[in-house]
């Protein structure tokens, strides 16, 4: 359960609801702006209207259309807070432009494309929502398509922490293998909203890291041991005692792999770099990067005073030529960085 806006609602509903008006106006995207989806908790309103008379799923027209029915103290408490996450999320402009038109996302798969996408500056609950509809927008074209190939792979990081794995994510993990598409959910602790047992059911294969909490390390250790070989005389307790023990002390790299052949511990070598080896991507990257770094107030230069017409008269940004500069707004004070090289200089008397 939980309160939004002095209602409470249950967040298993207001995930179906929000779910069921994206697939509503994911059939009709081509078509309608984005910007109508809030109608669709506004019965009575000619853009509610227009959004159901397209709708070609008759199922989700029919339980839109029951909401026509409904009193205003009934609306609220069914709708109610899907409504105020819709119309926050649908007021983001990062969320409008993730929107725009003239992607082929379907088409991009087949082809074998990677698609790669990050939070930015984008609030959870705008996150949350674009990952939601691309994983369902990928679900959907794997599962409609004639043959399962090629495979498809869905890599969620940070799932826990960002709320992107919930109850369709772990449902579709066990039934669309046999389509060709594999969910892959990276965490740094399994607590997800319904517990962690769906989730280890349905991966077939499971990845442990280095585990800092005792507890969290014994209960992956019995995930471990039951495949992991011990001698005669060696009580499985005593097996889980040292899994739970080796857990808590891996270096990085080392990590146990639970799988249908079995259990083993394994090396996985560092990346020498954090992006993939695409066109442009690891400039693009490294400058952006730069940006951010150059901005910071203690890499402002105050402009020193010149005589007019100064021939040694030069720029006062320190930054390369290559770099986008700062804002041009520049303080009035040196930088902490000036003010500390000054008081290197000060001789020794004070």
């Amino acid at each position: 359960m939980r309160r939004r806006g002095g209602a409470i609602a249950s967040a298993p509903l207001m995930e179906e609801w929000v779910m069921a008006l994206l697939m509503v106006y994911l059939y009709q995207r081509p078509v309608k702006d984005p910007s109508i989806i809030p109608y669709g908790f506004r019965p009575g309103t000619d853009e509610f209207t227009a959004l159901l008379r397209d709708c070609p799923l008759g199922d989700l027209k029919h339980k839109f259309q029951a909401l026509e029915a409904m009193k205003p103290a009934g609306l609220r408490s069914e709708v109610g807070s899907a409504a105020r996450l819709v119309s926050g999320v649908f007021g983001d402009p990062e969320f409008l432009a993730a929107c725009r038109p003239g992607f082929d996302l379907g088409a991009f798969l087949q082809r074998g494309g990677k698609l790669l996408l990050e939070r930015g500056t984008a609030d959870e609950d705008v996150t949350r929502t674009i990952i939601g509809g691309i994983n369902l927008l990928v679900t959907e074209h794997c599962e409609g398509r004639a043959k399962p190939y090629p495979p498809v792979a869905i890599l969620l990081d940070e799932t826990t922490n960002a709320g992107t794995a919930g109850d369709f994510e772990e449902r579709k993990a066990g039934e669309t293998r046999k389509y060709g598409l594999h969910w892959h959910f990276i965490c740094q602790h399994p607590n997800f909203p319904n517990g962690p047992e769906g989730f280890f059911q349905n991966c077939q294969e499971k990845h442990f890291y280095r585990c800092g909490d005792y507890t969290l390390a014994h209960k992956l250790a019995a995930y471990i041991a039951a495949g992991w070989p011990r001698g005669e005389k060696e009580s499985r307790a005593a097996v889980i005692d040292s899994l739970t023990s080796d857990l808590m002390h891996l270096k990085p790299g080392w990590r146990y792999v639970i799988g249908p052949g079995g259990t083993r511990k394994e090396y996985v070598p560092m990346l020498e770099n954090p992006w993939p080896d695409w066109p442009g991507l690891r400039e693009a990257k490294r400058k952006e990067k730069l940006c951010r770094i150059y901005s910071r107030p203690e890499y402002r230069k105050t402009p020193v005073p010149r005589p007019s017409g100064d021939p040694g008269a030069t720029s006062d940004s320190t930054l390369p030529a290559d770099t986008a500069s700062p804002s041009s707004s520049l303080p009035d004070s040196p930088s902490p960085a000036e003010r500390w090289k000054r008081g290197r200089k000060k001789p020794a008397g004070g």
